[in-house]
């Protein structure tokens, strides 16, 4: 676990570094942004679902996890407006702290260590609830971004909001995913090559776009900021105690419940700031939030994991 912390840290200081020495720029970063959400992040999509081998009972698994980590998502987002709220952040950033505090880095840093503590199962049901985690933010989460802003006054806005959010590529490729999985459709080998390859580089991608991103932010200044302090804390204490008590006396296995729990305990993820920026926010916090609550969840995450199995193993 701790191996693959060192990789995403190496990856984002490469941005920071490369941002530094002027080899990526402005209008770089702001190319691999869309890059990354509209090209890698869709074939990586595809390649994870649509290469699923799913039994009658593992799909049941699959579908319970898949709809238990909405409920989550959305008491944690319930949580997350209370907090921002009653803590009366600035209405400028209010929706991309909430998006922060909610949206957890279940792929890069959930894969790896789901399969090193639970195993192939263990895998497959930390990808149902990814599969839940995109469509809850190309869907609400766009619409949480842009909470606390004026409402706009064009005829139509709402259904051109609803109209991006079914086209999203990554929304496209998740139901392209579970389609090729659910019929037993074989992808073809080159296919599939060519998928591995362009999904493959979305997660060092990611972390090089969040290094050059924080090459304009003054570190001190960030490990000072409250509100940076606050939301790590919901996002890596909170939340995950929150969904311990919702799975505790659900009746569901063990292993749903540990990785419901699991998936909410990591840091924020590398597409809150992504998204941040293609929607017009403030993406600034939302890095800071990221990196901070990455180097937390180095302790916090080993807490959680002894606590869950204890709890239901």
């Amino acid at each position: 676990m701790y191996a693959q912390f060192f990789v995403l840290f190496a990856m984002i200081f490469t941005g920071y570094i490369l941002r530094k020495i002027h080899l990526i720029n402005d209008e770089m970063n702001s190319g691999l942004n869309s890059f990354i959400l509209f090209f890698s992040f869709p074939c990586l999509i595809i390649q994870n679902i649509g290469t699923l081998e799913i039994s009658n009972k593992v799909l049941g698994m699959f579908i319970t996890t898949a709809g238990l980590a909405f409920v989550v998502i959305f008491v944690g987002t319930f949580i997350s407006y209370g907090y921002v709220k009653a803590r009366k952040f600035p209405d400028r950033i209010r929706g991309v702290i909430e998006f922060a505090m909610t949206n957890p880095n279940s792929g890069f840093l959930g894969f790896p260590v789901a399969l090193l503590c639970f195993g192939q199962n263990g895998l497959l049901l930390m990808i149902s609830s990814c599969f839940a985690f995109n469509i809850y933010t190309y869907g609400y989460g766009i619409v949480m971004l842009h909470r606390g802003e004026k409402k706009e006054k064009q005829k139509g806005a709402g259904l051109k909001l609803a109209v991006k959010t079914i086209l999203n590529p990554n929304i496209l490729a998740l139901f392209a995913g579970l389609a090729i999985t659910l019929t037993g459709i074989t992808i073809p080998s080159p296919l599939l090559t060519f998928l591995n390859y362009m999904g493959g580089i979305a997660t060092p991608m990611a972390m090089v776009y969040i290094g050059s991103s924080l090459a304009g932010s003054k570190f001190f200044e960030m490990f000072k900021n409250h509100i940076v302090w606050e939301s790590a804390a919901v996002k890596l204490f909170l939340l995950p105690a929150a969904t311990t008590l919702i799975v505790y006396f659900l009746p569901v296995g063990s292993l749903v419940k540990m990785i419901t729990v699991l998936m909410m305990a990591f840091p924020t993820a590398a597409l809150v700031p992504m998204l941040s920026e293609q929607e017009g926010k403030d993406s600034s916090i939302a890095t800071k939030v990221l990196f901070f609550s990455t180097v937390l969840s180095m302790a916090t995450l080993s807490f959680w994991i002894t606590v869950i199995t204890k709890l239901f193993a």
